[in-house]
């Protein structure tokens, strides 16, 4: 994401905090800001090493793991739970809304695209989970698989 893009976003991400009634704390922005400017999914461990080598900031991995509970909780990051890493939601800032996320996963490079899920993908699940008596506790899809590259 160019810097104009990630300042837009990060206008966008203080906004809907202010409006949610949450503090977008200046931590919080740069480890958001620096999973805007990455194209991968990072654990924990992972931003704590590019944000001391790349930014010289050091922030101890306990805080890391919160503010990422915190920027999902406020759908401005998802967890990739199949590899324990966590990406910045790609529909942020449009107007489509946050529908039901789909990742898909490279096994071998760990790459993740997010696609949305259109309504009637959305309602015919909630129908085959109804029929089964089954409560969903998370509304989002991962789809393992090879991505082009990897699959040569």
């Amino acid at each position: 994401m160019n810097s104009k893009s990630i300042n837009h976003t990060l206008r966008f991400a203080e906004n809907f905090c202010i409006k949610n009634g949450v503090n977008f704390t200046k931590k919080r922005q740069d480890i958001f800001r620096m999973m805007l400017d990455e194209d991968q999914a990072l654990s924990a461990y992972e931003i704590a090493d590019k944000l001391r080598n790349k930014y010289q900031l050091s922030v101890p991995i306990m805080s890391i793991y919160r503010i990422l509970d915190f920027l999902v909780q406020q759908n401005l990051v998802h967890k990739i739970t199949s590899i324990n890493k966590y990406i910045s939601c790609a529909h942020i800032t449009c107007k489509c809304g946050h529908a039901m996320p789909r990742f898909i996963v490279c096994i071998k490079c760990l790459k993740v695209k997010e696609l949305n899920s259109n309504d009637s993908i959305k309602k015919e699940l909630q129908v085959d989970l109804d029929s089964i008596d089954f409560k969903l506790m998370s509304q989002q899809v991962e789809l393992s698989g090879l991505c082009k590259p990897c699959s040569k």
